[in-house]
């Protein structure tokens, strides 16, 4: 873990995961304007970096507006769901994105806690209840359940200073099957490779385009 975060529910449910998957934990540490600097793509924005509190921002924005910076068609917060935290707020969202192991489109079910202290937020993964999906996502089909990857904690967080910013992010695959099984082997080597092989481009530049939008001058139609 990144973090000793206070004592509650969700940190012990993602302590307990990092302690019994420790083969399949998948680690990513970057200088978010380092990458944002030596990428072309961001080269039309206006700004060319972000500080800490702005980074922060999008990875909440992140986890209430996923389409808008990961690979997802669809997204929806259960009703209800969402609270108010002694660390933050909390709500649970379903999502229509693509599997780690084969690519293909299928349904997730997350827990998120924000911690607004430690600047990190924690993803748990829930099994998905197909009546749930149904009734919230408007794209759902029942062969959006045919495959059935294993569970995630993701834990996504912002370290370093004001000025530079650091991404760290842990995920753990949820998975009892032996890594001796030369098909578990290939797919835990395959996420392994797909994780240090990319970076957060895509969020970062969409965290500046949002910041833009929101200091972008309203024409008033008065």
């Amino acid at each position: 873990m990144f973090f000793k975060p206070e004592n509650n529910q969700a940190n012990s449910d993602y302590e307990n995961a990092e302690a019994k998957y420790l083969a399949q934990i998948f680690r990513r540490v970057e200088d978010i304007n380092f990458v944002l600097q030596k990428n072309a793509d961001a080269n039309p924005f206006d700004k060319s970096s972000l500080t800490k509190n702005e980074a922060w921002r999008g990875f909440k924005w992140k986890a209430e507006t996923p389409h808008k910076y990961i690979p997802v068609t669809e997204t929806a917060i259960i009703p209800d769901s969402q609270k108010l935290t002694s660390y933050g707020e909390s709500f649970t969202r379903l999502t229509i994105q693509p599997s780690f192991v084969t690519g293909k489109y299928v349904v997730v079910k997350e827990d998120i806690h924000i911690f607004e202290k430690a600047n990190r937020i924690l993803f748990l993964g829930v099994e998905v209840d197909p009546l749930e999906a149904e009734q919230y996502l408007l794209g759902f089909k029942p062969e959006l359940l045919t495959e059935k990857p294993a569970l995630f904690h993701v834990e996504h967080a912002i370290t370093g200073t004001e000025e530079q910013p650091i991404a760290t992010w842990q995920m753990i695959r949820l998975c009892d099957r032996p890594l001796t099984d030369p098909d578990e082997a290939e797919t835990v080597k395959k996420i392994r490779d797909l994780i240090s092989g990319n970076t957060g481009i895509r969020i970062y530049m969409q965290t500046i385009k949002q910041l833009e939008d929101e200091q972008a001058p309203r024409n008033d139609m008065n």
